[in-house]
């Protein structure tokens, strides 16, 4: 019906995009799996791979389907098969995830690519991977890498992870980092989003159900879970930049964190127990943008109920994503989910190992069970014919759904 990916048919999204489709100037790092560079939606786009110690090349496997569709959701070009959020904006690729491995990585890798990110310039970083913690805490190297985005100002956007939980995952649970999980297509928290108490502090909700995206060799692919609702926060916060060096101000991504968070819309449902899943809210991208051309950091709570924020999605009649007029890519049916498990890279031995997490995928690739996930902690959103994971592995997975 029209092209892929998360597009502006609904206010929020579409009246950003309108002020300002990305500045140059304004740079966003993806940590994740390699990147199809020559798939025809960058064609134009502003992307640069760092060195990494991941120097494969994009292939057709897994953790290439996680990296290639995430990072198309920030940087498709307008008018190709994905348009990205911010295809304006600067991007740096940074590919941490080995297809030929299972999709594990370690703390320590994730701590050197971040610390990476804040060299080259990054204002923001989009990890959609983490690893399951059981206080929230990370390990010394995360956590010192961490605190330098901190010092720099630098805004680390991270997914929640997919195991249906009230569980944490780092860096997502860490208080710095902006927290994501994922909306379903009904607009309510998609089953295997997880939640936990630090989320309600620095989490929102996005959609991520059923995402089109870029697919390694030219097509698209629809993918679910935290991991896909990760860039699109990542998008806006980078548009929100964009107007702040726009209107004179200078670049603040704590500023943009702050105005996602405090405009988020609540959850006002009479059972409070259910309010968890919801994090702090759903993203409220309206809301966010007119704090932003005010110059305000923190505004009046909306409270005007988890029904009330924008959704910013478009969608075929049947309620998924639109699907690109794209021969190359999977036909999808409505209600066909696979739920597959990510490549996850070995650890050497004393270190943390980061896993993926469990993903599912439309009638495409999604991402593991619990462990690393492309780019950080666990990722959801692993290949088509990779047999799940038997539980969530020590270490970073991509997070997918």
């Amino acid at each position: 019906m029209g092209s892929g990916g998360i597009r502006p048919p609904l206010g929020g999204l579409r009246a950003l995009q309108e002020e300002s489709l990305g500045d140059p100037d304004v740079c966003v790092a993806v940590i994740d799996g390699p990147v199809d560079l020559s798939h025809p939606c960058f064609a134009g786009a502003n992307l640069r791979r760092i060195t990494t110690l991941v120097q494969d090349p994009a292939g057709r496997g897994p953790m290439s389907v996680h990296g290639t569709h995430v990072t198309s959701m920030i940087f498709g070009q307008p008018g190709s098969s994905v348009s990205g959020v911010a295809p304006k904006c600067r991007g740096l690729i940074l590919p941490v995830f080995r297809d030929i491995q299972e999709g594990h990585l370690p703390q320590l890798d994730l701590a050197r690519a971040i610390e990476q990110a804040v060299q080259e310039g990054a204002h923001i970083i989009n990890v959609s991977g983490g690893e399951r913690s059981p206080n929230g805490q990370a390990d010394t190297t995360l956590q010192r890498a961490l605190r330098l985005c901190e010092e720099n100002n630098v805004l680390v956007v991270a997914a929640t992870g997919n195991d249906g939980c009230p569980c944490l995952q780092v860096p997502a649970a860490l208080a710095s980092v902006l927290a994501v999980g994922a909306l379903g297509k009904n607009g309510e928290p998609y089953e295997m989003s997880n939640w936990g108490d630090a989320y309600r502090v620095n989490g929102v909700l996005a959609p991520g159900e059923g995402i089109r995206g870029a697919a390694p060799g030219g097509g698209t692919i629809a993918l679910t879970g935290s991991s896909f609702a990760t860039p699109l926060v990542s998008g806006v916060a980078a548009l929100l930049l964009s107007i702040q060096r726009r209107v004179g101000g200078s670049i603040d991504p704590r500023a943009v964190a702050d105005a996602i968070l405090h405009t988020a819309a609540r959850c006002d449902l009479p059972d409070a127990a259910q309010c968890h899943r919801y994090l702090a809210g759903i993203i409220n991208i309206s809301g966010a943008h007119a704090s932003i051309s005010k110059g305000e950091t923190t505004v009046p709570d909306l409270n005007s109920g988890v029904r009330a924020a924008s959704v910013e999605i478009s969608a075929d009649s049947d309620g998924a994503p639109a699907a690109a007029a794209d021969t190359n890519a999977p036909a999808i049916a409505d209600g066909d989910v696979t739920t597959v498990a990510a490549p996850v890279a070995s650890a050497p031995a004393g270190r943390p190992a980061v896993s993926e997490s469990p993903a599912t995928a439309v009638n495409a690739s999604a991402e593991p069970p619990g462990g690393a996930n492309p780019g950080a902690v666990v990722a959801a959103g692993a290949a088509p014919g990779v047999a799940p994971a038997a539980g969530p592995a020590p270490g970073i997975t991509p997070a997918a759904g």
